[in-house]
This record gives C-alpha cells, sequence and structure tokens, in this order.
C-alpha cells in the first residue's frame, strides 16, 4: 500500500502487487458485497465496473498517490493530507 484515504463514500487506495491479478484481488475485496448489493437491490451485472485501472509507472504511482493524499483535502473533509 503506497497511499490509502478513507472518504464518507469511498475508499481510495494505490498498491503494488507481486503478480499482475489486480482484477482478482478487487473481485475478492468487493465481490461478496457487490452480490448481496444486487440481491437487495434486484440487479445484476457488475457493480464496479471500470472502478479500478492498472498502470506500471513511477510517474503513474507518483500522481496517483498524491491524489489520493491530496482528495480529502479537496473535499473539504481535512485541512491537511496528515489528518
Amino acid at each position: 500500500m503506497h497511499a490509502s484515504s478513507l472518504l464518507d463514500t469511498h475508499h481510495h487506495a494505490v498498491v503494488t502487487t507481486p503478480e499482475p491479478d489486480l482484477g482478482v484481488g478487487m473481485g475478492r475485496i468487493v465481490g461478496g458485497y457487490a452480490a448481496w448489493f444486487n440481491a437487495r437491490h434486484g440487479r445484476a451485472g457488475a457493480l464496479f465496473s471500470e472502478r479500478f485501472w492498472s498502470r506500471r509507472s513511477e510517474e503513474h504511482l507518483v500522481r496517483a498517490a498524491i491524489y489520493v493524499l491530496v482528495n480529502p483535502v479537496a473535499s473539504g473533509l481535512v485541512d491537511h493530507p496528515r489528518t
């Protein structure tokens, strides 16, 4: 985990995986919730379609981490990224 921020309605995380299996991991993390939500609301199909992405460059890593750390400040939830 390189950066993380938990907001009122969602969570941002910048992670590196040892294998190219981010999609599998995301399925494990949010799959149960998606199935429950769809059953509760009579829905079917992908709930989190295109809700994560993967890039493999130092520039993308740094830019994503900055975005994640500054997002709570930009949203007005905190005054500084450390809080």
